[in-house]
Parts: structure tokens; C-alpha cells; sequence
């Protein structure tokens, strides 16, 4: 799956899993959209959106600013059309590590914080980042490229209001979701289907099996509880009702 030039909606592909966000190289193709309390990249009218409910594997900030901690904050739009929308903190995880010094590098942070809870993303939401106190924002590329200051941390059902402003500048951020996409299981042998909910990062469970009299319907996918196309955490399971011959009687 390619990786999007900050923050266009990557497609959902085999891979299951989406990288979201900045390409962390010093091109500064993304503007930033500084709301009361928190910062939300965007290209134009595309603003960092969570493409399939998952998992969050991993996160990172270009950064060269020695001390900052870093908190992601998972958003869900509350009002408002487009940009002008507010939003809710729905769930945030906090970098495990402060950045030790002033060098213009990436920093990566596990999916988990420290307490080891791993943040699920659900479709739809936006991601946005918060820093502690005064520290100025990381750099987008060029040195002294820096955007005003960070805002405070955003605890979860916090609200913030409606972007403020646009800089023109990037926000280098970078996240990378694992998930379960649901194929279309239906006519398919058990077996096969069994290797194709495996490809996509789910799994099958077998609810009941049901009786059939064709034999072309022996041992094949006759229902799924989840539709086609349904996005979750990795390894979700998926029931499905499998066909038993039923031996015609003499």
C-alpha cells in the first residue's frame, strides 16, 4: 500500500494494514490546522482521516524538540460541515520517551502506551497530536520551519472547537494501523475460506453447519454474520453456517 502525501485517504488493500499521514521526508506538501487545543493535518480539504477500524501499531513525529513529549489524540467530529467541524477526544496514547536532543529526526512510538493498552481507531475518526507546555512545535523539513507552540495534552471527552487557521506548513506525522477487512466468504469451501479470512487478518468460526441437498453446496460458506467489506481489529472473528450433506433416504 502506498503511503499517502499527508493526509489523503489510503485505499484498502490486501496488506491490511494503512500507513496514514506524512511520508516524514522534508517535502512541504501538508498545511497544519491549529484548533483550540490540538493539530490536525491537511491537504487542502482532506484533513487526517482513519481509513478502516483497527488497530494502532505504531506512530511518529519528525522532531527536534528536545524534552517534548508527544500525546495522539484520537478525534471524532462533533460538528459542522468540512473544516469547520469540532471535535471529541475519544481515546489518545502518550509517547513512552521524551525526545533526548536537538536533532531533526524521526522519533517512532509503540502502538501501546505505557500502561500497555493498545488504542483502537475506528473509521472515520481524524488523528490529531498535542505536546506538553510551551515547546514549539517539531519542524516540517527546513530548519527554523517551526509552527507557533503546542497547546496542552487532550484527556479523553475533551471538546475542541473548530480549526482556527491554516499555516502552510507540514505536520510530520505518521501512523500505522493493522486490521481485519472482511471478504466474501459466501459459496466458498471451508477450506478456502479459512485461507482467505487468514489473508485478511480476521478469522473464521463455524456457527452450525446446515443441512443441504445439493451437493454443490457440501461444505460451503452458506452465511457470514459480518458483511463484506466490514473493517476491524486484527483477528476478529467472522461465524459463518456451513453446508452438511444430507443423504437422501431409500
Amino acid at each position: 500500500m502506498c503511503v499517502v502525501a499527508m493526509f489523503a485517504l489510503p485505499g484498502i488493500a490486501r496488506a491490511e494494514s494503512a500507513t496514514i499521514g506524512s511520508t516524514l521526508t522534508a517535502s512541504h506538501n501538508v498545511s497544519i490546522l491549529a484548533a483550540s487545543a490540538t493539530q490536525l493535518a491537511t491537504t487542502a480539504s482532506e484533513q487526517l482521516v482513519i481509513p478502516a477500524n483497527g488497530l494502532l501499531t505504531s506512530w511518529a513525529v519528525r522532531s527536534s524538540d528536545f524534552g517534548a513529549v508527544y500525546e495522539l489524540n484520537e478525534l471524532h467530529p462533533v460538528s459542522g460541515p468540512g473544516l469547520q467541524q469540532g471535535f471529541t477526544v475519544t481515546a489518545f496514547i502518550a509517547s513512552n520517551a521524551p525526545v533526548p536532543d536537538f536533532s531533526d529526526s524521526v522519533r517512532t512510538y509503540p502502538g501501546n502506551n505505557n500502561g500497555g493498552t493498545n488504542l483502537d481507531l475506528k473509521k472515520g475518526d481524524y488523528l490529531g497530536i498535542t505536546g506538553n507546555g510551551a515547546l514549539p512545535a517539531h519542524q516540517s523539513g527546513a530548519a527554523g520551519d517551526v509552527y507557533a507552540t503546542y497547546p496542552t495534552f487532550g484527556n479523553p471527552n475533551t471538546v475542541f472547537g473548530p480549526p482556527t487557521g491554516i499555516t502552510g506548513r507540514e505536520l510530520l506525522l505518521q501512523a500505522t494501523e493493522r486490521y481485519c477487512f472482511v471478504p466474501d466468504l459466501r459459496h466458498l469451501k471451508l477450506g478456502v475460506a479459512r485461507q482467505e479470512v487468514a489473508s485478511h487478518d480476521c478469522q473464521i468460526v463455524v456457527a452450525y453447519t446446515k443441512k443441504v441437498r445439493s451437493k454443490r453446496k457440501r461444505n460451503r460458506v452458506l452465511k457470514q454474520d459480518v458483511p463484506p467489506g466490514t473493517t476491524n481489529v486484527p483477528n476478529s472473528p467472522v461465524s459463518v453456517i456451513v453446508g452438511k450433506l444430507t443423504r437422501k433416504k431409500r
